[in-house]
């Protein structure tokens, strides 16, 4: 059975974007898609990777891109439920400790609410 497609859902005035299953190259496109459309809605953006099984360094530079081009454009972007095993990558490079994270997706919104 094939995981759902990405989908943009809107919480509390932020775009979150649901991804499942498994991100390798045969999803990079689509990913690439769903995150630039949620990112011109020109709000924060939280990723929920809480389905994901596996992600490949192709689409973990996806993500990358697009929190650089967030945080350019002075919002957010908060991965919620990504474990070492799917985004170890993000641990390996330290960057880990550049984009944020949460384990739930109530952690997140509220991380959005405090201005900080």
């Amino acid at each position: 059975m094939r995981p759902p497609a990405p989908a943009i859902e809107h919480r509390d005035d932020h775009c979150v974007v649901a991804v499942h299953g498994l991100l390798d190259i045969t999803k990079q496109s689509e990913l690439d898609d769903v995150l630039t459309t949620a990112r011109q809605e020109d709000k924060d953006l939280i990723v929920d990777m809480s389905d994901v099984t596996f992600m490949d360094t192709r689409c973990m530079a996806v993500l990358i891109r697009h929190w650089k081009r967030q945080t350019t454009r002075g919002h957010r972007l908060i991965l919620v439920g990504a474990t070492y095993k799917t985004i170890r990558a993000l641990w390996i490079t330290g960057l880990d400790q550049h984009i944020p994270h949460t384990d739930t997706l109530d952690q997140a919104l509220r991380s959005l609410a405090d201005p900080a």
